[in-house]
């Protein structure tokens, strides 16, 4: 069942061709590829508990971007309390989610 928020985005979001190709540009553009905001650089926390070789990502810290509004019901679905926001890994040239406990993650 679509609740009236899921059925706007739907219908406001862009299509699955759309955000690929956008997608293929972010590391040009450092755009979110399903709302088109710039996305923020966050640093890494400095940590040792952290793994990651990477000083810092980008983020898109949009609450209205569809992935971000999405990702609420995906993971409520699989029975957890949470949501993802996009991320951009510059080293490796990829995008992933990013798990949330919080509506947000600190910025650095």
């Amino acid at each position: 069942m679509q609740t009236a928020t899921t059925e706007k985005l739907t219908a406001g979001s862009p299509s699955q061709e759309d955000i690929e190709t956008r997608r293929s540009h972010v590391k040009n553009t450092l755009c979110c590829p399903y709302c088109e905001n710039n996305l923020e650089k966050w640093v890494v926390p400095d940590s040792p508990f952290n793994e990651w070789p990477n000083e810092f990502f980008y983020v898109c810290m949009n609450d209205e971007c569809s992935y971000y509004v999405q990702s609420w019901s995906t993971i409520a679905a699989l029975g957890d309390f949470g949501a993802y926001r996009l991320v951009y890994d510059p080293l490796k040239d990829r995008c992933f989610p990013a798990p949330l406990i919080r509506s947000t993650i600190p910025r650095g």
